[in-house]
């Protein structure tokens, strides 16, 4: 009984985060930073600039990146659902079971520790930012006109020091 509370608990977390990925996703950045700052002063802007606001809104989704958050997270899904069958089946021994919940957390964390590399990517002035981390591998590919070695030791540095560890990280610009 309590396994399928815990089970019924990690997915109503899990839809919880897809939903909030694809609102995050869908919603354009320059809205999100506007409104979170000066809520009144966005529909004043939006009034005065139409123009320049609708542009912004196309630029600030790539539908490249999209794409590939998109595939990234429906393989993660079904890995889930994979190990969940097993932590749920009486048949597995209890180690096994205990090893596809450690791995289910594993990738949980591996999702929550891509979307906040991500989002520091994007305090630093990147338009977009994708972040892949497979095995002990981190691949970093962001949309930006700058793509020099300076910026990419900075991408390094910063995923090494929000890791705490050294990691293997490969950075890859994308022309806008």
């Amino acid at each position: 009984m309590i396994r399928k509370k815990q089970t019924i608990w990690l997915m109503t977390m899990l839809s919880l985060i897809a939903v909030l990925s694809i609102y995050y996703l869908t919603t354009p950045e320059s809205d999100l930073t506007a409104s979170v700052l000066d809520p009144v002063g966005v529909k004043e802007e939006a009034k005065k600039n139409a123009d320049k606001v609708s542009v912004d809104t196309n630029e600030a989704a790539d539908p490249v990146f999209a794409e590939l958050r998109m595939q990234l997270n429906d393989n993660r899904s079904k890995m889930k659902e994979d190990l969940q069958e097993v932590v749920a089946t009486t048949t597995f021994s209890e180690e096994e079971r205990s090893n596809a919940y450690t791995q289910m957390q594993a990738l949980t964390d591996v999702s929550s520790t891509e979307n906040t590399l991500e989002t520091l990517i994007k305090a630093e002035g990147y338009s977009d930012a994708l972040v892949r981390i497979e095995d002990q591998n981190i691949r970093v590919t962001i949309k930006s006109e700058k793509d020099s070695p300076a910026a990419a030791n900075e991408i390094i540095r910063l995923v090494t020091k929000e890791l705490g560890r050294y990691e293997p990280v490969s950075v890859e610009f994308q022309k806008k």
